[in-house]
């Protein structure tokens, strides 16, 4: 909280890239086994979405307004 400055424990899993979908809901991924994105619900639990067989070290989500909003990348 940068307003209180202070900071709460979210989860324990290790994370590397992070990216608010447009829903507001928190993705990642996840570090150092590098090959899945996961999505957090509001208790800060991961859910795996998509896993790969290379690295992932980083995502985003198209911008609003553009024809690629809401696409992860």
């Amino acid at each position: 909280n940068p307003q209180t400055e202070t900071f709460t424990h979210y989860s324990d899993l290790r994370v590397d890239s992070l990216a608010f979908d447009a829903d507001g809901k928190l993705w990642a991924t996840t570090w150092p086994e590098r090959g899945d994105i996961v999505r957090f619900n509001e208790q800060g639990k991961a859910q795996r979405m998509l896993s790969f067989d290379s690295p992932v070290d980083s995502i985003a989500f198209g911008m609003k307004g553009t024809r690629l909003e809401g696409l992860l990348f």
